[in-house]
């Protein structure tokens, strides 16, 4: 089985002569073309961001759950240090405040999680909106 042979100037529309001068190999059309473009800025029609209240709701969430994880962690530090857990009932102790205490670090990891996927499935949409919006100006629709 042969192997791929990379391509030569031939195969880039580069002329072997100015290979052989020491001119710097040109990019191909279409890939100078798209490189001009994206240089000029045309491709960014600044379509406003949809979801507002959504966005909102997902970063408090988000927020809420680094909070209640940062609420865990103290508990599970106060319950190694002997200050939680202790006046908490019979039958509570330590062992219940650091079972609380890594409750919370997990719940508020998934929250914090869910609401980084939720702004990511938001930004993901108007990312397709905006592809969309691209395409059917080029195909004329």
């Amino acid at each position: 089985m042969a192997l791929p042979q990379a391509a030569s100037a031939h195969d880039l529309n580069v002329s072997n002569a100015a290979v052989d001068a020491g001119e710097p190999m040109r990019l191909p059309e279409v890939v100078a073309r798209r490189a001009r473009e994206l240089a000029d800025g045309e491709e960014s029609l600044g379509l406003p961001p949809r979801y507002r209240g959504a966005r909102t709701l997902a970063r408090l969430i988000a927020v809420l759950g680094w909070i209640l994880a940062a609420a865990g962690i103290a508990l599970v530090i106060l319950a190694f240090t002997g200050l939680a857990g202790g006046g908490m009932g019979s039958g509570f102790g330590m062992v219940g405040a650091i079972g609380l205490g890594l409750g919370a670090i997990s719940s508020g990891c998934i929250m914090a999680l869910g609401g980084r996927v939720a702004l990511a499935i938001f930004d993901q949409s108007d990312h397709m909106r905006e592809i969309s919006t691209l395409l059917r100006a080029h195909d004329g629709f």
